[in-house]
């Protein structure tokens, strides 16, 4: 089977190279003219809008329509006249499904996005915008809705056309960039969608590799990022999401960044999360598997700071009933700074976190976590640690080095006597400055929906658990009353 998955792979790759390398040099720019979601213009390529635009120019629907007719590579840009305007959806974007397209949107003179796409009004289902095809780019765009079973932007797997019809994924996705956009939801953060879903669910070993996340501004919604797939032996490996910014993602059992597998033997590998900054959510990361015998692998968390959030890195091997056979294994956590977890700056959170199994799930592991070289600050309450091992069943080669802080101390890995311990208290206290203004809590209002998989979130300043939250895939730690 894994022989069979790997040929299949390796055509698929084939195909795709052969496709960049008949792809014409040259492309077509395309200049949205208006703020309509009206299409009345020739749609059937790049030149015939040029030279049929319709009377009030070309709008955003029939420019994504147009270069989704012809091979790229092809760029759509907004008139200056847009600049601060937006673009408010009847329904979800034509999808993505040609390689080389780039959708560059407009900017502030501080390089903040100035043109604004709102998918609140959106009729039909599925992502605002989706994204089926490689070498796709996005800047300097500012979303403000995330749709309530879906998500802002999808890479991978499939969506709905207009008719209602599947439109899926190519088999091979590669070299997808996300770059300098803001995604907010502040009208409902807790409404079950995502900003960004990166992954398949299309066909069987199907492949998203090489994306980038990097430089955006996430903020009041019910989570940012979610990378993996649904189907069966798919792949998604090295993804970058780096020198972003989360902030107020506070619905409870979320996160801002969800890593994990669901479906069947499905794998991800190389994820690579550095230099962003997290702040006043109610977790921050977070790896868990939902399906079957999935493996995450080769996980880099470097170089981020973690401020106020209950949570800041949950590492489970398997969540809800049934789940089983899933892997988390080495994950470097390196050169972080984690400053007052709990809400409000409160102490009450753990630094770290790992568990292989919660909420029925069985026979899942987590081995190969190094710790090193962090600064976590105002961090830990029950179970008193700032790195928690909940059960020493099914997590294996912990290790934790030159990591300081008010609660590094011997207590840093609880009910794992076995695993590997080394502190140092004479290195300085933060290699960052602390922040001096935190985020307070905001209501939760998550509700139940497919994508985020349900799962433990840190501990807060109590060991009591309580059963007051709705139902979830996983048990989430709350204030005693």
């Amino acid at each position: 089977m894994q022989g069979t998955t790997m040929a299949s792979r390796i055509l698929l790759y084939g195909a795709f190279l052969a496709g960049l390398a008949a792809s014409p040099a040259m492309g077509t720019t395309l200049v949205v003219a208006n703020n309509n979601d009206v299409v009345n213009g020739d749609t059937s390529s790049p030149a015939a809008l040029i030279a049929n635009p319709g009377p009030d120019g070309i709008s955003l629907r029939e420019a994504t329509m147009a270069v989704g007719n012809v091979p790229g590579p092809n760029t759509i840009t907004f008139a200056t006249a847009l600049a601060g305007q937006s673009i408010v959806l009847g329904n979800p974007l034509p999808a993505i499904l040609q390689n080389q397209v780039t959708l560059t949107g407009l900017t502030t003179g501080d390089g903040q996005p100035n043109i604004t796409i709102d998918g609140s009004q959106a009729v039909a289902p599925g992502p605002t915008m989706f994204v089926g095809a490689s070498s796709f780019t996005l800047r300097g765009v500012n979303f403000v809705f995330t749709p309530g079973t879906s998500s802002a932007i999808q890479v991978g797997g499939f969506t709905y056309n207009n008719m209602g019809q599947k439109v899926f994924a190519a088999p091979y996705i590669s070299g997808i960039q996300i770059i300098g956009n803001t995604f907010s939801n502040p009208g409902n953060p807790g409404n079950g969608g995502f900003a960004i879903a990166i992954g398949s669910s299309s066909v069987p070993a199907a492949v998203v590799a090489n994306v980038t996340v990097a430089n955006n501004t996430f903020s009041l919604l019910f989570e940012a990022v979610r990378v993996g797939s649904y189907g069966t032996d798919d792949l998604t490996e090295d993804v970058t999401i780096s020198g972003n910014s989360f902030s107020q993602m506070t619905s409870s059992g979320t996160s801002a960044v969800e890593l994990g597998e669901a479906g069947t033997g499905n794998v991800q590998r190389r994820i690579r999360i550095t230099q962003n900054t997290f702040t006043g959510n109610f977790q921050a990361i977070v790896t868990d598997n939902g399906g079957s015998n999935g493996l995450v692998d080769d996980t880099l968390i470097a170089g981020n700071a973690f401020v106020g959030n209950l949570g800041a890195i949950v590492l489970v091997g398997g969540v809800g009933s049934g789940v089983t056979g899933n892997t988390i294994s080495n994950t470097a956590i390196v050169n972080n700074l984690v400053y007052r977890s709990g809400f409000n700056g409160t102490r009450g959170g753990v630094a770290a976190m790992i568990t292989p199994n919660d909420q029925g799930a069985s026979g899942n592991t987590v081995s190969g976590v190094s710790v090193v070289d962090n600064t976590f600050v105002g961090a830990g309450g029950p179970p008193g640690s700032s790195v928690w091992v909940t059960s020493t069943n099914g997590v294996s080669g912990v290790t934790v080095l030159n990591t300081s802080g008010s609660t590094a101390t011997s207590a840093l890995i609880r009910n794992s006597s076995t695993r590997r311990l080394a502190t140092s208290t004479s290195r300085p206290a933060a290699r960052r400055s602390a922040p001096a203004t935190r985020l307070g809590r905001r209501p939760s209002t998550s509700t139940a929906r497919r994508a985020p998989t349900r799962r433990r979130s840190a501990p807060t300043s109590s060991a009591k658990r309580t059963s007051a939250r709705p139902p979830s895939r996983s048990t989430s730690w709350v204030p005693a009353s």
